[in-house]
């Protein structure tokens, strides 16, 4: 990217972080297609480099809790998140909020 693409970018991000709108207020102004500072490579920031292999980590909560903590804090430390299982919570409630959370998307 030019220079001058790099200010155009980064003067694109500063004006949509400040119109604390965020994406749902782009999709209700109208907008059509995927703004250029949401495309790959548009970024006023150097990309990350593409990692082949990488699994998310699964926490068990049916592990004695001193086990399911450490799992939690190396999930944590490694990557941010993880998944979460054998937690308890019926099938049919996890199904609802899934459905309820793709309706609102």
């Amino acid at each position: 990217m030019a220079a001058t693409e790099d200010h155009d970018a980064a003067a694109a991000l500063v004006v949509f972080h400040e119109s604390r709108a965020g994406v749902r207020g782009l999709v209700e102004s109208g907008v059509t297609a995927v703004p250029t500072i949401f495309l790959t490579g548009a970024a006023p920031w150097p990309q990350s480099p593409v990692t082949a292999a990488f699994a998310i980590p699964a926490v068990d909560l049916s592990l004695p809790r001193s086990d399911a903590a450490a799992l939690v804090r190396a999930a944590a430390h490694s990557c941010g998140f993880f998944h979460v299982t054998n937690y308890g919570v019926p099938a049919g409630v996890v199904g609802s909020a899934v459905s309820a959370a793709r309706a609102f998307h």
